[in-house]
């Protein structure tokens, strides 16, 4: 989603990051994944491993394009993907001044479990995009995305 939003920011309102990938690199050195020889090996294999190619293909990279706002939300004991990825695509969102939200419950891991914390999830994405895409949002859809005359 988040590369969506940066790398083609003409078709997004708006974006929302849950648990997400923000820096490729980062998939090396934090996580589960590089935690075994079978995990490096795929990630190798899926990803590469030229550093600047990982870097160009991670959306903490293309901060500076987004236009959209965007929720980025994460588990604070994610192992598979540490709350790093979150914090940093924060970290870069405020420093290019972007417009964002983002909601970290520490005891959450790759998902959201606990009752409370799915019910505050759901009600925090529902209220986001009721603001950027709901009824009497005056922003026009992007062009790329406007349905052809006579679509249903």
């Amino acid at each position: 989603a988040m590369m969506g939003v940066t790398t083609q920011p003409d078709l997004y309102r708006c974006g929302i990051s849950y648990v997400g990938v923000h820096d490729l690199r980062l998939m090396y050195r934090d996580g589960d994944i590089n935690d075994t020889r079978a995990g490096l090996k795929y990630l190798a294999r899926v990803l590469g491993t030229d550093r600047d190619v990982l870097h160009e293909r991670s959306p903490v990279a293309h901060v500076d394009a987004l236009k959209a706002p965007v929720l980025v939300v994460a588990g604070g004991v994610d192992r598979r993907v540490p709350v790093v990825h979150a914090e940093k695509f924060i970290d870069a969102l405020e420093a290019a001044n972007k417009p964002h939200e983002s909601l970290i419950k520490s005891g959450e891991g790759h998902g959201f479990y606990d009752p409370a914390n799915v019910r505050e999830y759901y009600t925090r994405m529902l209220a986001f995009v009721e603001r950027h895409l709901g009824p009497g949002v005056d922003a026009p859809m992007p062009a790329a995305a406007t349905p052809p005359a006579g679509a249903p």
